[in-house]
């Protein structure tokens, strides 16, 4: 159902919604933290159903640097560390998601990550 729980801290009510608590209803790709960062960092993103996933980080010209997450996952918030091999400057993380079954939409998104040696 589309319930809810309340929680009290002193004579401050906050309300938290079962949508709130349960699977997101969209896909994202956070910015990671944290950002610059040395060695490790970590990224975020969220699925609204299962999904075929692929997180790859690439160099500014483009060069696959690290395969993150080659699968299928389940809806929900993911979280995946790194921990650079590579030398100072800017990496982009992509996400590509495919939902499984359903509507099959399709997620496309990047960041721009910044290694600090």
């Amino acid at each position: 159902g589309t319930g809810s729980v309340r929680l009290r801290t002193g004579s401050r009510g906050v309300k938290v919604t079962a949508a709130e608590i349960g699977v997101p209803h969209a896909f994202s790709l956070d910015q990671n933290w944290p950002n610059p960062f040395n060695p490790s960092t970590t990224i975020r993103f969220t699925l609204p159903a299962r999904s075929s996933v692929r997180l790859v980080v690439y160099s500014v010209l483009g060069q696959e640097v690290a395969m993150l997450a080659d699968g299928t996952w389940d809806g929900g918030a993911h979280t995946v560390h790194w921990n650079t091999p590579g030398a100072s400057g800017v990496y982009l993380v992509r996400l590509e998601a495919t939902e499984e079954g359903g509507q099959g939409r399709h997620f496309s998104a990047a960041r721009k990550m910044m290694v600090l040696k």
